[in-house]
């Protein structure tokens, strides 16, 4: 059997010890500088990635905030002008039934209390009538 021949162990093994040694070569010169320039702009590249997530965060919470300033700003500013509308509301409202009741209605208000009155003297002389019977 030609594998167990002993004089061809030496070419096997000094071929095999070439190849394994020219490949290690080939990889340790081409191969894994390209892989790690790869890696390293990929380390890069993650890192900026990271940062500008980073900054895109700073960039939320500052908006976030400014957002809520104004929009409180805005609410106390509508709540404010709202109170203020309802208060010249009211007083535009009871200034108007005033000189309404003084102008328009004081001769209708009087006959009202005039008639409530003379209802009531009624009434008592009712009861006075009752009581004597």
């Amino acid at each position: 059997m030609p594998q167990l021949d002993k004089v061809t162990y030496l070419s096997q093994f000094f071929w095999l010890v070439f190849f394994f040694f020219s490949f290690y070569l080939i990889l340790l010169k081409t191969m894994l500088p390209k892989i790690v320039t790869i890696l390293k702009i990929r380390k890069k590249k993650i890192d900026s990635i990271f940062s500008e997530i980073h900054s895109y965060k700073k960039e939320e919470s500052n908006i976030l905030s400014n957002y809520d300033s104004l929009l409180k700003v805005s609410f106390s500013k509508s709540k404010s002008s709202i109170d203020t509308a309802a208060t010249e509301g009211n007083n535009w409202v009871n200034s108007n039934l005033d000189t309404l009741n003084k102008k328009s209605f004081s001769n209708a208000n009087q006959q009202y209390l005039t008639s409530i009155y003379n209802l009531g003297k009624e009434q008592i002389a009712f009861k006075k009538v009752n009581q004597l019977l």
